[in-house]
């Protein structure tokens, strides 16, 4: 992680900074340059100049967000979250790497880039720390490509001794023999949704489908289990869960863990994973995550980071004033004076000695 800071940038970069956080802040409608300099009367060129500096502010941002979770760890524990989102570029034709990917949300492919970010929590505040881009092997060399799940041991191995946290959450797309290991290995707590046709092996030689295996199935009284087996070559706690769905019928889940817990313990520690949805809620509709139309992958990341720094700063204001999401914080902060905004955001960046 770098140790580069922003009191080594000069004034007319940092202020290009400022200028572009205040327009995702405040501009209602799309967040490119052109409309963002209109509701700050400014230049356009002085926000493009910002996307241009991504060899200065891509190192820098992740150790911003580092310190702010461990500001806010110091009040209560969190954990990681590691999750992906489609960044839909639905009208663009020409930036850097753009394919189809599957955006969850509307339950089809779109024409796009795709980010897995990694995030802290401790259910006060969610804080994402890093991203990386995901990229099919339809667009990617051969050698260069990586699954999500490769992406994501890499972003872990980035923030590993910098922040505190207890365990890691994710969705049963990133649990694999490969994860497991990796985690296992660097002492890493873990718990995951987990697909019901892993084949896992007890000690009594019963090797099944999850949702076939004997030692898991629940019984018609039994809303939840828990058996120790083997999957590859670590030992990991499988529980099955029955609940509702959405059609009001029963269904049993599945989820994995290198954590001896009680049974009900971790649905309710799974339920903070959801801390990330918010995220990608907010940073879409509210701050324009997909807006940015540069062709330049390095300008797009330099996009992005400063939508995961806008979110920050949020949830920044939402900790602090007891709000209920960053959407509140968000029109808290539009109902300020220029001159108020410039001045809270400065209060937030000095905190965490962002800039002199």
């Amino acid at each position: 992680m770098s140790t580069f800071t922003l009191k080594k940038i000069g004034a007319a970069v940092k202020k290009n900074f400022v200028f572009y956080i205040l327009g995702l802040i405040l501009n209602r409608e799309k967040k490119n340059c052109t409309k963002m300099a209109k509701v700050l009367n400014g230049s356009h060129d002085s926000l493009y100049r910002f996307l241009t500096n991504h060899d200065l502010f891509i190192p820098l941002f992740p150790s911003f967000f580092i310190k702010m979770a461990n500001y806010f760890a110091q009040q209560k524990p969190g954990f990681l979250i590691i999750d992906d989102s489609a960044v839909s570029k639905i009208f663009a034709q020409c930036i850097e790497r753009l394919a189809w990917v599957y955006n969850s949300s509307t339950g089809r492919p779109e024409r796009g880039l795709c980010i897995v970010v990694l995030a802290w929590s401790n259910e006060v505040v969610t804080i994402p720390l890093t991203f990386t881009w995901w990229f099919s092997k339809k667009v990617i060399e051969k050698e260069h490509y990586k699954t999500k799940i490769q992406h994501a041991c890499d972003l872990i191995d980035q923030i590993s001794g910098l922040v505190k946290f207890d365990y890691l959450l994710a969705d049963g797309l990133y649990f694999s023999k490969d994860i497991a290991s990796f985690l296992n290995k660097r002492s890493i707590k873990f718990l995951m949704r987990c697909a019901s046709n892993r084949k896992i092996a007890t000690e009594d030689a019963c090797c099944e489908q999850i949702k076939n295996h004997p030692a898991i199935r629940l019984k018609r009284n039994q809303h939840s289990k828990k058996v120790l087996a083997t999957y590859g070559n670590e030992k990991l706690y499988f529980i099955a869960q029955k609940r509702l769905n959405k059609n009001n019928e029963y269904e049993n889940v599945y989820f994995v863990s290198n954590i001896d817990l009680p049974h009900s313990e971790y649905i309710k520690t799974y339920g903070g994973r959801w801390g990330i949805e918010p995220f990608f809620r907010t940073a879409k509709s509210y701050l324009g995550l997909s807006h940015c139309s540069v062709l330049s992958l390095e300008k797009q990341a330099n996009h992005v980071f400063a939508v995961l720094f806008a979110y920050n700063f949020l949830q920044f204001e939402k900790a602090r004033l007891k709000l209920e999401n960053p959407e509140q914080a968000l029109n808290d902060l539009r109902e300020l004076k220029l001159m108020d905004l410039i001045r809270r955001l400065r209060s937030f960046n000095q905190l965490f000695e962002l800039f002199a």
